[in-house]
């Protein structure tokens, strides 16, 4: 897969909600998360100290609009698929699906805080899977 230039990414995000959902861009709200190495090669120092890892210059960008009711709507750019859960009960994908991850993460917030609302959002990472 090409890795496309961030202004790309992000029409191309935008094109996708307004295509498949009818968000005016108006409305999208953008974030950029960058991928992250460790020079060393660690996640976590087993020997008590920090690990500092560094941002490199490849991201996950995500358009999003804000819904009224708690669920989430993903298209992804990568995968070519779109998925839906409710932020109340997430539930579970097949082993190897994109969403688990994002799921995971509704699940651990969802036990932290009263989600009350969700997301419609299309997402892209050229570096799909899980990182370096």
């Amino acid at each position: 897969m090409a890795i496309l230039a961030p202004e790309q990414q992000r029409e191309n995000l935008i094109s996708l909600l307004q295509e498949k959902e009818g968000i005016d861009p108006a409305n999208v709200c953008f974030v950029v998360s960058p991928y992250r190495i460790c020079p060393i090669g660690a996640h976590i120092d087993h020997q008590g100290g920090p690990v500092l890892g560094m941002s490199i210059e490849v991201h996950t960008r995500l358009a999003f609009a804000p819904l009224p009711e708690p669920v989430v709507r993903l298209h992804s750019l990568n995968y070519g698929d779109a998925v839906a859960f409710d932020l109340h009960d997430p539930g579970t994908p097949p082993m190897q699906h994109w969403s688990r991850y994002l799921r995971g993460a509704a699940e651990v917030l969802r036990r932290e805080y009263p989600l009350q609302r969700g997301i419609v959002g299309a997402i892209y990472g050229p570096l799909p899977g899980g990182g370096l």
